[in-house]
C-alpha cells in the first residue's frame, strides 16, 4: 500500500501537471519516462510499471490513454510523429513496442504479450539505389478492436486491422487482417480456428 501511495503520489506532484490532459488517479513508477507530455492524454487508474515509456513528440498529432489500462515493465507507446489511442482496460505485456506512425487505435479489454510490437509504417524500400534508401517511413493506420489477445512474441505489421475477440497465437506474424472471432497463428499468420456463435465453440477451419 505504501508503495502504490508513492507512485500515485509521484504522478499527481510531477507528472500530471505537465500533461495536456491528466486523470487524478494513477500509479507510475519513478522510473517511468513521459516525453513531451503536452501531447499526451491520460486517463484514470491506470497503472506504469518499471522503466514503462510513453513517448510523444512535436510532430506527434496525439497520444491518448483511457482508463484503468496496465502497462508492464519496459514497455514502450509512443506516437512517433502520428497518434496512438487506447481505450480502457488493456493489458501492456513487457518489453512491448506500440507504435502510432501511421495511426494506431487500440480498443478496449486487449491484451498484449510480452516482447510483441505493433508497427504502423513500413520502411519505403522502392529504390535501393536512393541515398535515403530505407530512411524514409511510410505511415499505414493499424487497429486493434475489442477483447483481442495478442499472444507473446508476436508482430502485427502496418496497415492491419484485428477484429473483436480474435486471438493471435504466441510468435505470430500478422501481415493481413484478423477478422473477428478468429484465430490465427504462425509467420505469416494462417487462421486455423473460428468461434461458432451458434456451438459457442472453436471450430477448425478447413
Amino acid at each position: 500500500m505504501i508503495r502504490k501511495a508513492i507512485g500515485v503520489i509521484f504522478y499527481y506532484f510531477l507528472v500530471k501537471p505537465f500533461l495536456k490532459k491528466g486523470g487524478s488517479w494513477n500509479m507510475v513508477k519513478s522510473s517511468t519516462k513521459f516525453q513531451s507530455t503536452r501531447k499526451i492524454s491520460v486517463g484514470n487508474r491506470n497503472i506504469f510499471r518499471n522503466h514503462s515509456k510513453i513517448v510523444s513528440d512535436k510532430k506527434s498529432e496525439f497520444l491518448v490513454l483511457g482508463n484503468r489500462n496496465y502497462f508492464d515493465y519496459n514497455s514502450l507507446i509512443k506516437s512517433h510523429h502520428g497518434y496512438l489511442k487506447m481505450g480502457d482496460n488493456n493489458y501492456i505485456g513487457p518489453n512491448c513496442i506500440l507504435q502510432g506512425f501511421g495511426g494506431l487505435t487500440i480498443g478496449n479489454g486487449v491484451m498484449i504479450a510480452g516482447n510483441s510490437f505493433i508497427s504502423s509504417s513500413n520502411h519505403d524500400y522502392s529504390n535501393p539505389f536512393n541515398e535515403d534508401y530505407l530512411m524514409k517511413e511510410i505511415g499505414k493506420e493499424t487497429v486493434i478492436m475489442d477483447k483481442v489477445w495478442i499472444g507473446a512474441n508476436s508482430v502485427i505489421t502496418a496497415g492491419v486491422t484485428i477484429g473483436k475477440y480474435a486471438i493471435i497465437g504466441a510468435g505470430s506474424v500478422i501481415t493481413k487482417d484478423v477478422a473477428p472471432l478468429t484465430m490465427v497463428v504462425g509467420s505469416p499468420g494462417k487462421p486455423i480456428k473460428k468461434y461458432d456463435l451458434e456451438s459457442k465453440t472453436w471450430s477448425n477451419i478447413v
